[in-house]
């Protein structure tokens, strides 16, 4: 392939293209590859952020060798190179103190555009030991100044560097693990921020300059953002910080928004801000918390918001037409909330979702968009006819993503390459509204299979996983799903046959899991350990929706033991100090000796290996999740298991 066809597919927004042309030009160049993309002038520049996931892995490709050079450009390439050799250092984070000294002489002696993207490449890099230094840099425009606390920051300096120290400290953070320097990182920004609202007026800094990096960062951030940010006195960090727990999507979190989205205290925009939020958790752990406070959430300028979309929901909702008919009549309003009110009654099987076929001739592009996506939810057979031709008529890029989903969706797989090409025309894939996302992207795997190559590309530009996607689709249709059919991604004729097998036996394997706890441990790992499975898809048998008044305990807790493929078993101190969870363990562990097979999925809470070998020794070689993991590494093991 010629260098100029490399270029051209490398830059593109074609993930298949730009991914075969970074893997061939590293194979067949080795070193020159980097030259080859990132040319000292003359450059490319890094238009958007699937191009930068590509630049960092072309830096990582080279690993140590690639460092000096792109440090080279940084400090004497043209301005485009300089944009397209920033985003490598985050391929680079291997070699970070070697990096981070280049960068540094940089800020020290170079000239300012290259001491701006000197400042934007230790972003990237996740040089967050610097966090302090770079923001004391943009005041003074001098590096590591003497301590003079009573020098006035330069207007001129931090007009020039404000916006890169902005976008660095959010990289920074986004790069992060431990809890005590992802707060050291936002607690730097909010001062930051400070001094940029005294020396440069208020509302310099604007949401888009977080929202853009935010996106991707890490589940341990929840803590640090709600502390550092949403209990700071700005509105300004306060919506930030509620927005980025929304693109977290943890289950956990639910339960703070819902807080924040009742309480007075905060202003209307950051509590529409949390309905939002709440809305793009997307799961049943966070429509259970809604539906438990539904009436006293209804008044919040965010409730629309988090009740159309996680109405999609089969939990226990308590009796809510009022709320129903009253979002649905919003659609001059506000359509994209009563766009998602009928998308949510598609997926729940409901009559009203009729009206999503009429959705498809609305003058507003998010009901048409999502109004077909609901018609292919809510009967795909007539939606096959409804949306013929409607791809033709699409008004924008969204709009057209949406309807060629849905045609996907409804059978017509034959347009995935339509998707395909559409996708390419977007810049950023990660801040769509994940109802719009989610569906667009399950769209591959349900044309192409659980392998497609297209979905895993395309979802990895959405900062997103395959098994995430997959499984937060297949939870939200699992009503429509059981009247359907089981699985509707295409399968292998073994996972047809195991399918098959699986099916037959139905009567006796109703549920996938069985959680076996003391109730001790039920508010702090059990009951979110159940909303999260359910989320991921997951059958689960869980005292507290299975067991009703008046029901025989023994009678009922037999039956569902014999009636699950596995019994998780959440062994605590209180687990073992307790008759009833040992009796249920006990009943696995025969279940076990009889089949042959493994039944029982071990997870240790507050549990030493020496109190185990006392009271369950059997138990204690078996390999187990701890208590201690983030709840989404334990699902994920258990979804592993329940693949076999």
């Amino acid at each position: 392939m010629s260098d100029s066809q490399l270029i051209s597919d490398f830059f593109s927004r074609d993930v298949l293209l730009g991914d075969r042309a970074l893997k061939a030009a590293v194979a067949d160049r080795g070193e020159e590859a980097l030259r080859l993309f990132i040319p000292e002038q003359e450059g490319y520049g890094a238009s958007g952020l699937q191009i930068e996931q590509r630049l960092a892995k072309l830096a990582a490709s080279i690993g140590a060798n690639a460092v000096d050079y792109v440090i080279r450009v940084i400090r004497n390439g043209s301005w485009r190179s300089k944009l397209s050799a920033a985003p490598a250092f985050a391929g680079l984070r291997e070699h970070k103190q070697r990096a981070t000294e280049g960068l540094v002489d940089v800020l020290k002696q170079g000239e300012i555009d290259s001491q701006r993207l000197a400042i934007e490449a230790l972003g990237y890099l996740g040089a967050d030991d610097l966090a302090f230094s770079i923001s004391e840099f943009a005041e003074t425009g001098e590096w590591i100044p003497q301590r003079d606390y009573g020098r006035q920051p330069s207007r001129y300096h931090l007009d020039k560097f404000y916006f890169y120290v902005v976008q660095a400290l959010i990289r920074m953070t986004a790069s992060l693990t431990s809890v005590d320097a992802i707060s050291r990182c936002l607690r730097q920004f909010r001062d930051f921020l400070l001094i940029c609202d005294e020396v440069l007026g208020q509302n310099r800094i604007s949401d888009w300059d977080v929202r853009f990096v935010a996106h991707n960062f890490p589940s341990r951030a929840a803590d640090p953002l709600v502390s550092d940010w949403i209990a700071s006195d700005s509105h300004f960090l306060q919506e930030c910080g509620v927005e980025a727990l929304g693109h977290l999507r943890l289950s956990r979190t639910s339960a703070f928004l819902l807080s924040v989205l009742e309480d007075p205290r905060f202003n209307d925009s950051v509590r529409k801000t949390a309905g939002i939020s709440l809305s793009e958790i997307a799961d049943a752990g966070a429509a259970a918390k809604l539906a438990e406070r539904l009436n006293s959430a209804s008044d919040s300028p965010g409730f629309s918001w988090a009740f159309a979309s996680l109405y999609a929901h089969d939990v226990a909702w308590p009796v809510c037409d009022e709320f129903v008919e009253e979002l649905l009549g919003q659609e001059n309003n506000d359509s994209e909330i009563s766009a998602h009110m009928i998308y949510s009654l598609a997926c729940r099987g409901d009559a009203r979702a009729e009206r999503s076929f009429s959705a498809l001739n609305s003058q507003h592009l998010h009901m048409r968009g999502t109004g077909a996506i609901a018609c292919a939810r809510f009967n795909p057979e007539s939606a096959r006819e409804a949306l013929f031709g409607r791809d033709e008529e699409a008004s924008n890029p969204m709009e057209l993503a949406c309807i060629l989903a849905a045609q996907i969706h409804a059978g017509h797989v034959e347009k995935v390459d339509s998707l395909h090409q559409v996708l390419t025309t977007f810049g950023e894939l990660p801040i769509l509204r994940p109802i719009w996302k989610r569906e667009v992207l399950y769209a591959f795997f349900v044309a192409e299979g659980s392998d497609s190559e297209r979905g895993r590309l395309w979802c990895e530009a959405a900062w997103e996983t395959p098994r995430r996607v997959v499984t937060e689709m297949q939870a939200l249709l699992k009503r429509r799903a059981r009247e359907v059919s089981a699985n509707p991604l295409p399968r292998s004729q073994g996972e047809l046959a195991s399918a098959a097998s699986r099916e037959s036996q139905e009567v006796n394997d109703k549920f996938d899991v069985f959680i076996s706890h003391a109730s001790e441990d039920k508010i702090n790992l059990a009951e979110p350990l159940y909303h999260a499975l359910v989320a991921a898809g997951v059958t689960v048998w869980f005292d507290k929706t299975e067991l009703k008044l008046g029901d025989g305990l023994r009678r009922k807790i037999g039956e569902g033991l014999a009636r699950c493929r596995y019994g998780i078993v959440i062994l605590s101190p209180s687990f073992l100090a307790k008759q009833w969870p040992q009796n249920e363990l006990d009943a696995l562990m025969a279940r076990e000796t009889v089949s042959g097979a493994k039944a029982i999925l071990p997870i240790w809470h507050d549990l030493s290996v020496e109190e185990l070998l006392r009271h369950a020794p059997m138990l204690a070689d078996r390999l187990a999740c701890r208590s201690s993991e983030e709840m989404n590494s334990i699902v994920a093991k258990i979804l592993d298991v329940l693949k076999d």
